[in-house]
């Protein structure tokens, strides 16, 4: 996994799911890149890790896009994929498309998990909550409330129900409110159902993303992002207006891939671009969760769905 660093000084706590840190806090930048071309769609990688997988077995990972691309566009893709093994520094990686309008991915057996995990689609919003609903296993929840959007859409969604879940986690537009689901507020809890209000800002704002090891507060893993100067006004920018609501207003739900990582409230204004962001309590970042969330996040957002089958090489 990639070099964890441990901060060591007090950072304000937004919530237990948010923190912000000041910015002579802000760590540099984590990605790397493989320094191909986005044309160049075949090339190797390897990370800290490399030498000592480099005569163990491996396996082979095929990515076939949702819909076609042109070579330029799946070379583009490589590159991300490649940018994001690079980034978990899963050792001896090579990357080409494949001729047949695939991308092929070669690297340590032992990894294969996280080889599929690459796969991601990772588009990442950050949205304001309008509503939310606790909900039970088999209720449809409480409704939205008057003058809400989607209200009908929100009573009618069953968070509880796996496939139902899924089916509205996808096809969200970025300029409309949407109905979400997240993890529950603690381990053994329902799911939560959210109404969310367009998105505020996306992944395309962050800059670096890495995984850390928060020993100074005791809340595990996390991932830490950096913002562009825009992402930075802009978030500071929602977080103002968010301070001033009641709950659950004054919530921002984090959302990946259409599904609510977290929703921590806000309290002031949050400033200096530098972001850290917790899975919820009852799904916490593992070590191996957070570095490919960080990963996924470091190349950007994929233009097509992948799916994706491996065999032994």
């Amino acid at each position: 996994m990639r070099p964890i660093r441990i901060r060591r000084r007090a950072v304000p706590v937004l919530t237990a799911v948010l923190l912000a840190l000041p910015a002579a806090a802000a760590l540099t930048a984590c990605s790397s890149s493989s320094g191909d071309s986005p044309g160049d769609s075949s090339g190797s990688s390897s990370g800290a890790g490399g030498e000592e997988a480099a005569g163990g077995e491996r396996v082979t990972v095929r990515y076939t896009p949702g819909s076609p691309l042109d070579e330029e566009s799946l070379g583009r893709v490589a590159d991300q994929l490649r940018q994001r093994a690079e980034a978990l520094e899963l050792g001896e990686v090579t990357v080409e498309t494949d001729g047949r309008g695939g991308v092929l991915l070669t690297g340590p057996a032992a990894g294969e998990r996280s080889l599929r995990a690459l796969a991601r689609p990772g588009a990442l919003h950050f949205r304001p909550v309008l509503a939310l609903s606790h909900q039970a296993a088999g209720s449809g929840g409480m409704p939205a409330g008057p003058g809400l959007p989607l209200a009908a859409e929100f009573d009618a969604l069953d968070c509880a129900d796996g496939t139902a879940a899924a089916e509205a986690a996808r096809g969200h537009d970025p300029q409309q409110p949407v109905i979400a689901c997240g993890p529950g507020s603690t381990e053994g809890q329902p799911p939560v159902k959210y109404l969310l209000g367009p998105s505020a800002m996306t992944g395309t704002e962050v800059t670096a993303a890495e995984a850390v090891l928060d020993q100074q507060t005791g809340t595990g893993w996390l991932v830490q992002i950096e913002l562009s100067e825009a992402g930075a006004g802009q978030f500071g920018d929602l977080t103002e207006e968010l301070a001033l609501q009641g709950p659950p207003q004054n919530q921002v739900a984090i959302v990946m891939d259409g599904e609510v990582v977290s929703a921590p409230s806000v309290h002031e204004r949050i400033g200096g671009g530098t972001l850290q962001i917790q899975g919820g309590m009852a799904e916490p970042f593992t070590e191996e969760s957070a570095g490919e969330f960080a990963a996924v996040l470091v190349s950007g957002a994929l233009p097509v769905p992948l799916t994706v089958e491996s065999a032994a090489g």
